[in-house]
């Protein structure tokens, strides 16, 4: 992304403080963070589950600096509608491609983790999940020998939850959300099965 900086972090607004005591709680106590706990003890002097999940809740910001138009074009190169355009002798390379997309939804998983180590050794992390659907709409996608090389937003909206062990421990909802009308990929994202345009387009 040249310019879009539009991340999941921002897109949720999200705010360690939003996350309820009781699902603090749940984590702290967590099998797993005991099991974490544990290990650090044996090294370090005493450390609560409390003591814990602060080092981890700062860290959160960090895992969901995923961009935004990542997650989008990750999910539309997976469709048979930009799938086909792969194919450079249907779609010629030196060709500009403009694919509008009506009102769709986009669904994304990820998997991030935070390693907690002591003496630069690790000795356990902490697991999350994070699971989204955006509700698109009007979205132009400009595709050029097998890249997306730029998108026109339109209307976006979406839910969103944070898992962490399994466990929901923050859920969003957006109304609609203000996106820039372009977004310029650079040097664009490949559509899979492309190949070597190179030699195809000699061909």
């Amino acid at each position: 992304m040249k310019d879009f900086q539009v991340t999941l972090r921002d897109f949720f607004s999200f705010n360690e403080k939003d996350i309820s005591q009781e699902k603090r709680i749940a984590v702290e106590f967590h099998d797993e963070m005991a099991a974490i706990r544990e290990k650090v003890n044996r090294n370090l002097k005493k450390v609560s589950g409390a003591d814990l999940y602060g080092e981890v809740a700062g860290k959160l910001n960090e895992i969901l600096n995923i961009n935004l138009a990542e997650v989008m074009a990750g999910a539309w190169i997976k469709g048979r509608e930009i799938l086909k355009y792969a194919d450079g002798k249907k779609y010629p390379p030196e060709a500009t491609y403009l694919v509008h997309l009506a009102e769709h939804t986009v669904t994304s998983e990820h998997n991030p983790y935070i390693e907690i180590r002591v003496d630069d050794q690790p000795v356990g992390r902490v697991d999350f999940k994070i699971k989204i659907s955006l509700t698109l709409d009007n979205f132009i996608l400009k595709i050029q020998n097998g890249y997306i090389k730029a998108i026109q937003t339109g209307a976006c909206k979406g839910k969103g939850t944070i898992y962490c062990w399994n466990l929901p421990i923050l859920e969003r909802e957006t109304g609609p959300f203000p996106l820039p009308g372009n977004i310029d990929l650079g040097e664009g994202i490949p559509i899979p099965g492309r190949g070597d345009r190179a030699a195809e387009k000699g061909t």
